[in-house]
């Protein structure tokens, strides 16, 4: 173990501590895989020297913030008595959306929905009401603005906002064991390690980030969500047993066509070299996909299980947004109260898709037909009723 080159992990640790004044990492379950990430950026990504940058200024953010989160444990002892209970999170298909549906249950105040400031920069307690959090929130738009996430062709894709709740994925950047970074740059032994490894420990980090995020507060329910869920769902469960899942159902054939689209728009903010085989990739994905809708139908045959699910088709989301989430506050015993309907009205008058261009995509850029998409996800689309949906 020891990266070398560019990104060395010995002296990226050490300009951490000397950024922090600290020095406890928590368990050592991350320093293989954050090895493994910084070898295959040296040896397989190819950056720009703007993308080296770029991936240097988030990388080194990671470490010092996934220090303060354990420093923050011994400076406010409350952290760690905050329980997280019966945490909501919001999954299923990429590009599904997850985002969209996110937004309208974060327009509830008794929701908790990290948003992406307090991920990034969670440290101090960023919901602690006598703290002032200015210099994270300033941190996270300085993030913003140097690594390239306000470009405009990734912005038509997927809008991303310092204020604004977003994936839960970002707190497991902090253990290293994340898709997050195969999204970021072209690095396929870590992605390839990813897809097979043992994400418990991205979730037992997320599980100290909440209770972060949840100390200073009253509100106790928490609303989370990221597409990768869906392939970690037993690792989901036993880090929260009591969850209460959403699944969001799509064509897949759109699904797939759209998220190497986003893909694309991400390794350029970073400045990897094009996809060289988007064919590979797609078929990768399919079969990724695939087999997570799979065994998901296998977990919920049992109906005890299934009782922590509800489902939300992509197309009626569309159509009726607000009565998608009136059933998931109505299956789970919530309580939505007018005004948080009113607020939801507004969100979706204001937000409505393609606000900041069009995102144009087709399942000609993968190499994959649709009827062998549709073949592999048979038992997905059968079971769960999913429409196909018009290909442009």
């Amino acid at each position: 173990m020891g990266s070398r080159g560019y990104f060395d992990m010995a002296s990226m640790m050490a300009h951490a501590e000397r950024m922090t004044g600290l020095s406890d990492w928590g368990d050592g379950d991350f320093r293989a895989p954050l090895d493994l990430l910084l070898n295959a950026l040296n040896e397989e990504a190819r950056l720009t020297p703007q993308g080296k940058a770029r991936a240097e200024h988030h990388l080194d953010n990671v470490l010092a913030y996934r220090l303060r989160i354990f420093g923050d444990r011994d400076r406010y002892p409350g952290i760690a008595e905050q329980q997280i209970r019966q945490p909501l999170f919001i999954t299923g298909l990429p590009r599904a959306g997850t985002s969209y549906l996110n937004a309208m249950m974060a327009c509830d105040p008794g929701n908790l929905t990290p948003k992406h400031w307090q991920m990034w920069c969670p440290s101090p307690p960023a919901n602690a009401p006598a703290i002032d959090h200015s210099a994270q929130i300033e941190r996270a738009r300085e993030m913003m603005l140097t690594e390239g996430w306000q470009e405009p062709e990734l912005r038509r894709k997927h809008v991303y906002d310092p204020m604004q709740a977003e994936e839960d994925l970002h707190i497991h950047e902090f253990s290293f064991v994340t898709t997050a970074f195969g999204f970021f740059w072209d690095i396929p032994s870590y992605s390839a390690f990813v897809w097979t490894a043992d994400h418990g420990a991205a979730y037992r980090i997320e599980k100290l980030v909440l209770q972060a995020l949840q100390y200073g507060t009253q509100n106790k329910q928490w609303v989370l969500k990221t597409p990768d869920h869906l392939s970690q769902i037993d690792s989901l469960l036993t880090a929260f047993p009591d969850a209460r899942i959403v699944i969001n159902h799509r064509d897949p054939s759109r699904v797939l066509s759209s998220t190497i689209s986003l893909l694309a728009a991400h390794r350029k903010q970073f400045g990897n070299h094009p996809l060289a085989n988007p064919k590979s990739f797609a078929t990768g994905l399919v079969e990724a996909l695939a087999m997570a809708m799979e065994h998901l139908i296998k977990l919920r045959s049992d109906p005890r299980k299934d009782k922590q699910f509800v489902d939300v088709n992509y197309l009626e989301l569309e159509r009726a947004p607000m009565q998608q989430v009136e059933n998931i506050y109505a299956t789970f015993g919530m309580t939505l109260p007018d005004t948080v309907k009113d607020e939801i009205r507004r969100y979706v008058a204001e937000n409505r898709k393609g606000k900041f261009g069009a995102h144009d995509y087709a399942l000609a850029e993968t190499g994959l037909r649709r009827d062998e998409i549709y073949e592999r996800f048979r038992s997905y689309l059968d079971h769960f009723d999913v429409p196909r949906e018009p290909e442009n």
